[in-house]
C-alpha cells in the first residue's frame, strides 16, 4: 500500500505534467517552428490576377516574389464571401471578419470598422508598447481612415473612355466641398445626384486610437508608398513590429487600361521591384530572418476587362514554410495571430477564418 505522501507526490507530479502540457498548447503559443520569428510585413498588391501572377512566376518576370515562394510557400486563396472590390476585402483580410461583423459591404456602402477588431488592435492589446506599427497605403479612398464625411452614390468616378481614367473630382467629397460635388460631378444617366453621409472609412476608428505611429494614405502610386516605407523601416524595425503596406498597382492600371495589358502587367513587375527593395533593406538591418514577410492581394480582375465585378482569384505568399495550399482572405488574420502567438480562442467574436500554418 503507497504512503499519503508518495502517492500526493505522485499526484503532484501528474498536474505538473499535465498543466505544462496544457500551456505549450497551439492556441496559447505560437508554433515552435516560429520562435525565430518577432514581426510580420503584410504587403498589399491591389487587384493582383492570380492567373497572371502564376504566368509572370512561369516566366521568371517575378525574381523577389519566387525567390519568397522558394524559401516559403504559394497559396491560392479565392474570396468566397462579400463583393470583389476593395474595401470589403482588404477589411477582411485586416480581421477575419466578413462584412456581417466589420460592416463594410462594398466600395460605397461602409462605415469605420468597428474597435478592437483589426490585427493592430489585438497586437496592441498583447503587446502594448512592446510593438511598433505602420499602415502605408496607397489609396486615397478604398484603403484610408477619413472621417464623417459625404459621398454621391450614383456619380461617376471614373471617366467611361478608352482610358477609364479617374475623374479629378473623385467619387467622395468632404463636407465642406459638397456644393461643388453635387454641382459638377455627372451622372451615367444624368440623374438626380443621390448624396449619402458616411461616419468614417474603414480605418478611421484605428486611426482615432492614436497608437499607430506610421500611419498614412492617399500616397498614390507605388514608388511614393517605397518611398515611405523605406524611410520608417529603420525605426520601425528596432522593436517587435506589424506593418501593413498597400500598393496601388496593378489594380489602378487594369481600370484605367484593362487586365492583362502591358500597362497592368508593368504594375505588377514594380511591385516585384519594390518588393525586392524592401526584403534587401531588411537584410541590411538584419531583420529579414525574424520578419514573417506575407505578400497577398484582396480581389483579381475579370480577365481582359476594367472591372473586377465577379474576380475571386487571389493568391499568398510568404516565408513561412508549408503553409495549407488553399484559403480564403479570412485566413490572413488567424495566421498573423498564429505568428505573433495571440490566443484567439479569448475572442469576444470567434474569427471566421483559421491559421494557414500547419
Amino acid at each position: 500500500m503507497k504512503s499519503p505522501i508518495k502517492s500526493f507526490l505522485l499526484c503532484s507530479l501528474i498536474f505538473l505534467i499535465a498543466n505544462c502540457r496544457l500551456q505549450s498548447s497551439p492556441h496559447s503559443n505560437k508554433s515552435k517552428k516560429l520562435d525565430n520569428i518577432e514581426s510580420v510585413m503584410l504587403i498589399g498588391w491591389d487587384g493582383s490576377n492570380r492567373p497572371v501572377i502564376q504566368r509572370l512566376l512561369l516566366e521568371k518576370k517575378l525574381p523577389n516574389l519566387a525567390a519568397l515562394i522558394e524559401a516559403g510557400s504559394f497559396v491560392e486563396t479565392e474570396v468566397k464571401i462579400d463583393q470583389t472590390e476593395t474595401k470589403p476585402q482588404w477589411s477582411q483580410i485586416l480581421t477575419g471578419y466578413t462584412s456581417k461583423v466589420h460592416g463594410v459591404f462594398t466600395n460605397l456602402i461602409y462605415g469605420p470598422i468597428p474597435k478592437g477588431l483589426t490585427i493592430f488592435e489585438r497586437l496592441h492589446d498583447k503587446f502594448g508598447h512592446d510593438i511598433e506599427f505602420a499602415f502605408v497605403s496607397g489609396k486615397i479612398n478604398n484603403v484610408s481612415f477619413r472621417g464623417p464625411h459625404e459621398i454621391c452614390v450614383n456619380c461617376l468616378f471614373r471617366l467611361e473612355n478608352k482610358q477609364n481614367k479617374k475623374l479629378p473630382w473623385g467619387f467622395i467629397s468632404e463636407k465642406s466641398q459638397l456644393n461643388f460635388a453635387a454641382e459638377t460631378a455627372p451622372t451615367r444617366h444624368g440623374q438626380k445626384r443621390i448624396i449619402a453621409k458616411r461616419d468614417g472609412q474603414p480605418y478611421y476608428t484605428l486611426h482615432q486610437q492614436g497608437f499607430v505611429k506610421y500611419m498614412i494614405n492617399s500616397l498614390n502610386e507605388g514608388d511614393n508608398v517605397l518611398k515611405y516605407t523605406m524611410s520608417i523601416i529603420e525605426p520601425l524595425t528596432r522593436n517587435r513590429f506589424f506593418a501593413f503596406i498597400h500598393f496601388e498597382e496593378p489594380d489602378e492600371q487594369g481600370h484605367q487600361f484593362g487586365e492583362g495589358t502591358p500597362e497592368y502587367i508593368d504594375g505588377i513587375l514594380k511591385n516585384d521591384r519594390r518588393l525586392g527593395e524592401i526584403i534587401a533593406k531588411l537584410k541590411e538591418l538584419n531583420r529579414f530572418n525574424k520578419t514573417a514577410i506575407i505578400v497577398t492581394t484582396d480581389h483579381g480582375f475579370d480577365t481582359g476587362k476594367r472591372s473586377h465585378m465577379d474576380s475571386p482569384h487571389t493568391f499568398l505568399v510568404s516565408t513561412i514554410k508549408n503553409l495549407k495550399k488553399n484559403s480564403t482572405p479570412q485566413d490572413v488574420a488567424p495566421t498573423i495571430y498564429d505568428i505573433f502567438g495571440v490566443d484567439t480562442d479569448h475572442f469576444e467574436i470567434k474569427l471566421e477564418g483559421s491559421s494557414l500554418i500547419q
